[in-house]
This record gives C-alpha cells, structure tokens and sequence, in this order.
C-alpha cells in the first residue's frame, strides 16, 4: 500500500493493477488486463526457467522497450544507502556496509537535461496547457529535501495543494541538506526534483530553495500560503483540520521553527497534518535495520547490474 499510494499520486498513472503474480509477462495477460502494449525498461529480466519474461509479448507484437533512467533502481539505491551509512552517517562502521566495492560515479546518477526535467514538468496529456504561475490567483509554497519520495510526502502535497491552485515546492541543495542534516540525502538535488515533478498535484519546484523561507522568495514567486508539514501518530485526531483554517486570520503555523519566521511573520503559515508514519528518515532506517540481508541481496545483483550498465546502449 505505501508503494500503491505514490503510484495512484503519479501524474502518467491512469489505473493500477494489483496483486499481479511475478510470471511471464503474455499477449494472453495483456488482454486480460484490457491493455495494447505492456512495456519495460532496457534491463530486461529473465524468468527463474531461463527464458526471457517479455519474450512473449514482444513475439505477439505487444511489447514496447523504454529506456531505463541511468542510476535509478532499487539495487542502485540500496547500495547509495549501504555506502553513505558505512562511509559517514550515523550508524557504525562496524556493521555491516556496502556490499561491493564500486564507487558512487559506477554506479551513477540520473541525467537532467532541460529536455527530460521539461518533460517530467509538463502536464501527461500534451494537448492540455500546464498551469502558470503568473495566472495563479494563490500560490502555495512548501520547502523541503523530500528525499526518497514516498507515500508521507504524497499525503503532504496532496494536502497542501488544496490550499491553492498552484503548488509550487522549493527543494534544498544537495549541500545545504548537509551542512544542516549532517550528511547528504541519498538522491540528488535533480533525481529529487524529477521524482517530485512527478507528481499530478506539483506545478513547479525551486531549485537549491533557501533553507530559511526569504521575504524575497516569497514575493518573486507571488506566494500567499506557506505550508509546515506537521506529522503525528496514526490515527490521532485534530480538533480543526488545517485545510479549515486556510482563510482564517490566524496563520502563526509552523511550530516556531526559525526557517518560517518570514512568513510567520507575514501571517501566511498554515500547519498542515500528516497521519503517514512513513518519512524519508523511517525509510532509512527500515533498510539499515536490515542491512545485512540487504547487503547479501545487493551482492548478488549489483554485477548484474554493474554488467547492465557497461553493456547498455542507446535507446531513443
């Protein structure tokens, strides 16, 4: 469900499929799911018998190939954790670490074009126009690293897009996370930037957003809203939902926290409820507490995809 819950939010994403057996994908499932084409990516995996899983769908004229994002996969992503944690986070090095020796430019990382990030940026469906910040009659603008895009960020955004018509969310340099957090987040600025650009609900994002909300952001981009993210226990109630108190005069959100004293100070702070336990730190966390399993796994698939990635070629 945590992962079901960032795939119903993706902009690209019309219906989900669920609880499908991990088979062979066929022409015969592919009509009993009502689809024309069933796609992956440029890795393509082999079934437990030897023969490929798309090797049916591609013989009947059903399957499309996609070019896989450089640097972006579960394997890649796990090894970034093991290897961050092991060379300088908190946890200590005498656990386990990373689960080979390849360095972070083997394993590499997305390419952000202008071209691609205008593509994650632009709305699915062409022949509809993105929405403009200069026509904006309520700008909402939150900050964040929002690292490991997942369904605690999903929830937030959905919330805090309804402040407005047009969410706009700043995204704090891969250095600034550190200097503030004490180590790097585990995707870069532009890999996070693309995932939360995903989004149905986002319009825009700024790039390298100050740690602290500025006066001057706030007027350069028109904003009228500042949304704090306020998580709690699950299930617990609020007495006034903050969605309620959008046009009410009492905008002293935030929980006193310094980097909103601008807009605290202009009134424009609104808290904004999370009942997901899931943060990008728990995420962390849940993989560091199995990192040993996770590091045996890793060790047997990152050849293969070390080998993927000396072999690929260009796909258009």
């Amino acid at each position: 469900e945590e992962r079901l819950s960032v795939l119903r939010a993706t902009k690209w994403v019309d219906e989900l499929a669920t609880a499908l057996p991990y088979v062979s994908m066929s022409a015969r499932m592919a009509d009993a799911l009502r689809v024309q084409w069933i796609c992956h990516g440029d890795d393509m995996p082999v079934c437990k018998g030897g023969g490929g899983m798309y090797s049916d769908a591609i013989e009947n004229g059903r399957f499309q190939l996609l070019k896989r994002t450089e640097g972006i996969s579960t394997t890649q992503i796990l090894e970034r954790i093991l290897q961050t944690s092991h060379s300088g986070g908190s946890e200590p090095s005498s656990k386990a670490g990373p689960s080979s020796d390849c360095t972070s430019s083997e394993l590499g990382t997305a390419w952000a074009t202008t071209q691609r990030f205008a593509s994650f940026a632009a709305p699915p469906n062409p022949w509809n126009v993105a929405r403009s910040l200069t026509e904006a009659k309520r700008v909402v603008y939150i900050g964040g690293t929002f690292d490991l895009l997942n369904e605690g960020h999903v929830e937030l955004l959905e919330k805090v897009s309804r402040l407005g018509d047009y969410l706009l969310v700043g995204l704090h340099s891969d250095e600034t996370v550190r200097k503030h957090r004490g180590r790097l987040p585990v995707l870069t600025l532009l890999e996070r930037a693309m995932a939360v650009m995903s989004l149905r609900c986002v319009d825009d994002v700024v790039l390298s957003a100050p740690w602290e909300v500025s006066r001057d952001l706030l007027t350069t981009m028109n904003v009228s809203v500042v949304a704090a993210g306020c998580a709690r226990p699950w299930g617990t109630k609020r007495p006034a939902a903050a969605l309620q108190e959008a046009d009410a005069g009492s905008r002293g959100g935030g929980g006193g926290d310094p980097r909103l004293a601008a807009p605290r100070e202009l009134r424009l702070v609104v808290d904004v409820d999370v009942e997901s336990s899931i943060t990008s730190e728990a995420l962390r966390q849940r993989f560091l507490d199995s990192r040993e399993a996770i590091a045996r796994r890793n060790g047997a698939l990152l050849p293969k995809e070390l080998a993927y990635v000396e072999r690929r070629t260009y796909v258009p």
